[in-house]
């Protein structure tokens, strides 16, 4: 991403090719839930997720864990590791599965931070 704006689009553009591999998209934007007023920077809407031309969109820019999937397209922000308040004794992340016959399944998992 150049810059931060409301005018960038961050899943303008993307593109499949014709293989059936996975596709994993990685994006850095906001997510515009229906009651959202305000036009945030990067802009990501939720018809845009769902018309996705990807198997599993992660995306980055919250701190929080929140899955904002729309129809057949998974799309999970993964937050930040130590959390939106940072703890000192657990971290967590998001656990995907590709999975050929259910699809891509997700998850947030919590672990403790191993001391030395």
């Amino acid at each position: 991403m150049e810059v931060h704006t409301p005018e960038f689009k961050p899943l303008e553009g993307m593109t499949r090719s014709g293989n059936d591999h996975w596709l994993i998209a990685l994006a850095h934007g906001h997510f515009h839930f229906d009651d959202d007023k305000d036009i945030r920077s990067a802009p990501i809407y939720p018809h845009e997720v769902e018309h996705a031309v990807c198997d599993y969109l992660a995306l980055g820019h919250w701190d929080r864990h929140v899955d904002v999937s729309q129809g057949d397209v998974r799309a999970v922000y993964s937050g930040a590791p130590l959390g939106a308040v940072q703890t000192n004794d657990t971290v967590a992340f998001t656990l995907v599965e590709l999975d050929p016959f259910n699809g891509v399944l997700t998850q947030q998992v919590t672990t403790p931070i191993l001391s030395e």
